[in-house]
């Protein structure tokens, strides 16, 4: 077996998924092949991180039964104790017969470290403002308000991009500065029947965009508009009204 089809198999060798023979080959490869012994480490710390990141379980108390039963149907019962192993014989193959044994090891592989990398980007497994934003801008039939800054905030621009049907909406703004832990931003939705309380957030800084996602329960052509006030730590005292000074406000009805 030559080389580089001992270096195909070392993503299989990781899973534990060679057989003896494979498995001491590969290991005489790795005492003196320092590409392979890099590729090993490489392959490691992935499966290093699925064991930290897929909760242990014990397994059914037939399981062993039945793979012992399924590993005797395809085995021949061994009539007499094995002979001691003839030497090795190292014998070149195509490496594409070791790329079919253990792709589909790795494929699988590949899908679980993505799906916890996807986890903790994600946390909840919400998206964010931002990746909600981007999804809602590449439609063609959202409704799309550019913000009004006020009159401090001469710096700040940005959009409202939300869909008809009131299910989601995002207010990007540029340039909306950091504040400081005595102080926050709160969002206000108007509706005619009265102004609440959007929720409190913290700006993104100089230079960056801060994605605000409106908690809409209803059609956007039933809201006036929305706006943001600059408020001291915990938000206005009143439940219905800003407190503070005007940041900017998304205008929907004239």
């Amino acid at each position: 077996m030559d080389r580089e089809t001992l270096l195909d198999l070392i993503p299989a060798y990781a899973l534990g998924a060679l057989d003896a023979k494979e498995k001491q080959l590969l290991q005489e490869l790795l005492e003196h092949d320092s590409d392979a012994q890099a590729l090993l480490a490489e392959y490691q710390e992935i499966t290093d991180l699925l064991a930290l990141a897929v909760p242990a379980r014990s397994a059914p108390g037939h399981l062993q039964a039945d793979l012992r039963q399924r590993l005797a149907k395809q085995r021949p019962v061994e009539a007499a104790p094995p002979l001691p192993a003839p030497p090795l014989e190292v014998v070149p193959r195509p490496a594409t017969s070791a790329l079919r044994r253990w792709l589909p090891l790795v494929a699988a592989l590949a899908v679980v470290f993505g799906a916890v990398l996807l986890i903790n980007l994600l946390p909840g497994t919400a998206p964010s403002g931002e990746v909600i934003f981007t999804q809602l801008a590449a439609r063609n039939d959202v409704i799309r308000v550019a913000l009004v800054p006020g009159e401090d905030m001469t710096q700040l621009e940005g959009e409202l991009v939300a869909t008809p049907d009131g299910s989601q909406a995002v207010i990007a703004v540029n340039n909306l500065p950091r504040l400081s832990e005595n102080e926050t931003y709160q969002l206000w939705l108007a509706m005619p029947d009265g102004v609440i309380s959007g929720g409190l957030f913290q700006g993104s800084g100089e230079g960056t965009a801060t994605y605000i996602v409106v908690p809409i329960t209803r059609p956007v052509s039933e809201y006036n508009g929305f706006g943001v006030s600059r408020e001291a730590a915990g938000g206005s005292s009143f439940p219905d009204r800003p407190e503070g000074t005007g940041v900017f406000r998304v205008p929907l009805k004239t």
